[in-house]
């Protein structure tokens, strides 16, 4: 009898994770990883590749998927979603595809139950949030050329900025400065703009960089810290306009946070906390049940054909 596999899928910016798992539960889950899978910002037919990549490293034929979600960023890209499931379809013709953003299934992944606010901070950040009666708020997300608040990116750019700065001896980030040199090799104001504008330096690569605000924090960088409490308040900002959105004032709300930025920690998370919590007194700082992977995996797994 042949094996039929539901699979859940994260798409993010920066990269891809897999989980799977048999639809009858008998065997444990797998789980894999490939590149990124922001469908408004690169070409749908490498995001699409990228999945696959999951599922052959998952050691499964795709005749044999029998449902699929997907969450993805840059789903508001609606013709490039389109083209997306379209190809996703075509590829995986007998299995349930669900393509929802990733919000959505990182937010099934934090309340199973539905009701809470999530933030996620990555590459690019967004808040989402759901009500007990079902009334759902999204905040943010739109993206590095709009507003990159908050987000890796706009850390990463910062630490560009910085450098500029100190090449030109306008800025007083040395020490931020001096890991970036020691991380690229770049020393000067014309090389920084060549590889900027030449392309090598390109938008996940920029985003790459927002560790370096953090170490340079930790050594005692004063623009590195105001970097990191910046993109907290920024954070709460979108947290609580979806708290003020869709509950009460004195209605209890769980916050969970997703996604690689909140590993910065420090002045990031307390500013954070502190903003939120004294903007919407109600709200409590929960870990998610699971990942935003399982949470796809869930959805996936509600959806087998019965």
């Amino acid at each position: 009898m042949t094996v039929k596999w539901a699979i859940g899928i994260d798409g993010g910016g920066t990269k891809t994770a897999a989980l799977c798992q048999t639809v009858r539960k008998g065997l444990p889950l797998r789980r894999s990883e490939s590149g990124p899978c922001n469908i408004a910002a690169m070409d749908i037919v490498e995001a699409s590749a990228n999945i696959d990549r999951c599922v052959e490293s998952l050691s499964i034929d795709s005749k044999d998927v029998s449902s699929l979600c997907i969450g993805v960023a840059g789903y508001s890209a609606v013709e490039k979603r389109r083209q997306f499931i379209n190809l996703v379809r075509s590829r995986y013709p007998s299995a349930a595809v669900e393509v929802a953003p990733d919000y959505l299934i990182a937010h099934s992944g934090a309340f199973p139950e539905g009701s809470g606010v999530i933030v996620i901070a990555g590459t690019g950040s967004i808040a989402y949030g759901v009500n007990p009666i079902g009334e759902s708020a999204v905040v943010g997300g739109y993206g590095y050329l709009i507003d990159d608040q908050g987000t890796g990116y706009g850390l990463g750019r910062s630490v560009l900025a910085a450098a500029g700065k100190t090449f030109d001896g306008t800025g007083g980030a040395e020490i931020l400065t001096r890991l970036f040199i020691d991380k690229t090799g770049i020393t000067t104001r014309e090389a920084l703009i060549a590889e900027v504008y030449g392309g090598r330096l390109d938008r996940l690569t920029i985003a790459s960089f927002a560790p370096l605000v953090t170490e340079a924090a930790a050594a005692g960088d004063q623009y590195a810290d105001s970097l990191l409490m910046h993109a907290g308040g920024a954070l709460a900002r979108v947290a609580q306009s979806a708290v003020v959105r869709l509950f009460a004032e004195n209605e209890t709300v769980p916050v969970a946070r997703v996604g690689g930025l909140w590993s910065a920690g420090g002045e990031l998370s307390d500013v954070f906390e502190r903003s939120l919590q004294r903007a919407c007194k109600s709200v409590v700082f929960v870990p998610p049940s699971v990942a935003p992977a399982e949470g796809a995996l869930n959805r996936a797994l509600a959806a087998v054909p019965r």
